[in-house]
């Protein structure tokens, strides 16, 4: 998987309620897909582990073509975030590429 692939498929993953909702890590990727902190990694693989595969596995489970695929592709994200590497940029940079990848990846789930 290469980063802008990663950055492209957290991005199907994430969850954006509110500041505090956990699903909020996987938009915190632009395409070069660097993780922002170690907890930033552990963040995202908990979220991976826990309420996307229990999604997967309920969509599988309801019968949801689309869903075929999820799995492996959770698992390809997970192996991703085990080695991807930290990123570099002051926080303030960090902010403005995550707010942006955010509303991108908004606008392509739109158009989709």
């Amino acid at each position: 998987m290469t980063p802008r692939e990663f950055w492209l498929a957290a991005a199907e993953w994430g969850s954006y309620l509110n500041d505090w909702d956990p699903g909020a890590c996987m938009y915190g990727f632009d395409e070069r897909g660097t993780v922002q902190s170690e907890q930033h990694r552990a963040d995202c693989i908990a979220w991976i582990d826990g309420p996307c595969r229990k999604a997967a596995t309920a969509n599988i489970a309801a019968g949801d073509p689309s869903s075929r695929g999820d799995h492996e592709q959770l698992d390809e994200l997970r192996a991703y975030l085990l080695t991807a590497p930290r990123d570099t940029l002051p926080s303030s940079d960090r902010r403005a590429i995550a707010v942006h990848a955010a509303a991108r990846a908004a606008e392509s789930a739109d158009g989709a």
